[in-house]
């Protein structure tokens, strides 16, 4: 939902960003594909039902 306000309010301002599908992994010493953006970070979220990562790539 955040993104999509955030994509409103770009394209008010002539930006039109171009968003894709979230890919989701679930599983042990699995792996996502190396980003081509060259943009990416990994965030980590802990709480008492376990561990998240999340990796979020950008293209400008």
């Amino acid at each position: 939902m955040l993104i999509g306000r955030m994509k409103s309010r770009l394209v008010t301002r002539g930006v039109a960003p171009l968003l894709s599908t979230p890919t989701t992994i679930f599983g042990d010493d699995l792996q996502l594909p190396v980003s081509k953006s060259g943009m990416s970070a990994w965030q980590h979220f802990s709480s008492s039902a376990g561990d998240i990562h999340v990796r979020l790539d950008a293209t400008f």
